[in-house]
């Protein structure tokens, strides 16, 4: 064959040969240890670690991402590539090449998409993912290879910019027990401030022994809710309910805790009466009580009269009547509530008041 032919297809091949190459280094090493050396291209599709539309750093960073996940799986990358999704949310996609799909392991596996943890701000995301990061690692016994915040929504499609923040972990095989986990309480009155709302489900999932690494409240569709990430064994539910106005901060906070007080005492189920700012500086009067999945009603029940009482004492001797009267018919009565059911309007009076009777 003449010199020139062979150089030629020398130039030919070269590219050839060194995309094969991994293929060719990696199936040695499976065949020097014994196993079975056939192979198979996969692909690995996670959130691209994106902070802005059309982020140029997304495949440098995905790269980074992809070199980590080779060296914790053994596995051999043969292309990583970022591609623009719905909302302007990028997608890191790595091809990979190994004996068999390598078993990933995502922290938000269990997060329902539609209510998931998000951040206003990119540097509270980072600040979030570094306090969960060794809260993954306690719970499920994995060290993850990536961790990363990523842009979730962008202000062009009429949405505020969120972040989420992603962990991944190569599986061996493990159960993992103590997941990840997110509850949520709706509330249907969004004249409501959210921090309360945020602070009492947070509490409120401490106290069940969980570990909390998110909380917040955000509006949708009309409702609030008020969402935790949490990291467990067993899932928790909570719930939420609004029951009326108050005239003051001061006379809501110490009808809260009268009430707080009242149901420790004769009440086992986790309850919590607290306080919400209000349109108007009028407060309102809210109730959160958590449960277990499995429980289908919560133990009590709610009932709000509908009759008018113009004054305070009047609303509270009804009170006093309607608690002798289902005593007698052998209901438990937890708490007699005086309070504004109706909405407050500005500049105008309080409306007048309603009694609400919560019985087990």
């Amino acid at each position: 064959m003449p010199r020139m032919i062979q150089n030629r297809l020398f130039l030919f091949l070269m590219p050839l040969f060194a995309t094969l190459m991994p293929y060719i280094a990696f199936a040695h090493g499976i065949s020097d240890e014994g196993e079975k050396s056939s192979l198979g291209v996969y692909e690995l599709k996670i959130p691209g670690p994106g902070t802005q539309f059309n982020d140029p750093s997304c495949k440098a960073e995905a790269t980074t991402i992809a070199e980590n996940f080779a060296k914790a799986s053994g596995a051999v990358i043969v292309e990583v590539d970022c591609q623009s999704g719905s909302a302007n949310v990028h997608k890191a996609i790595i091809h990979y090449v190994a004996s068999a799909r390598v078993s990933i392991y995502d922290a938000n596996r269990d997060i329902v998409p539609t209510v998931s943890p998000s951040y206003a701000k990119m540097e509270d995301c980072v600040q979030g993912l570094a306090a969960e990061v060794p809260v993954f690692r306690q719970h499920t016994g994995l060290d993850p290879f990536a961790s990363w915040c990523y842009v979730a929504h962008r202000s062009s499609y009429g949405l505020r910019d969120t972040y989420l923040s992603a962990i991944y972990a190569v599986n061996p095989g493990s159960e993992i027990a103590n997941a990840k986990h997110l509850t949520y309480a709706t509330i249907s009155n969004p004249s409501v401030a959210p921090a309360a709302l945020a602070n009492v489900a947070r509490e409120m999932a401490e106290r069940a022994g969980v570990d909390v690494v998110w909380s917040d409240a955000s509006l949708g569709m009309g409702l609030w809710h008020a969402a935790v990430a949490y990291y467990s064994e067993n899932e928790i539910t909570l719930s939420a309910d609004t029951l009326g106005h108050l005239p003051t901060i001061d006379a809501c906070n110490a009808k809260a805790a009268s009430l707080n007080a009242a149901w420790t005492a004769s009440e086992s189920t986790d309850t919590h009466f607290f306080c919400m700012d209000a349109h108007y500086g009028v407060p309102q009067l809210g109730l959160m009580w958590r449960s277990t999945p499995d429980q289908k009603d919560k133990e009590f029940t709610i009932t709000r009269f509908n009759k008018d009482y113009l004054n305070q004492d009047a609303c509270e001797a009804a009170g006093s009547e309607m608690v002798n009267r289902l005593t007698q018919y052998g209901q438990v009565v937890l708490a007699s509530i005086c309070v504004h059911e109706k909405y407050p309007k500005a500049g105008e009076p309080l409306p007048p008041l309603q009694l609400t009777i919560i019985t087990k």
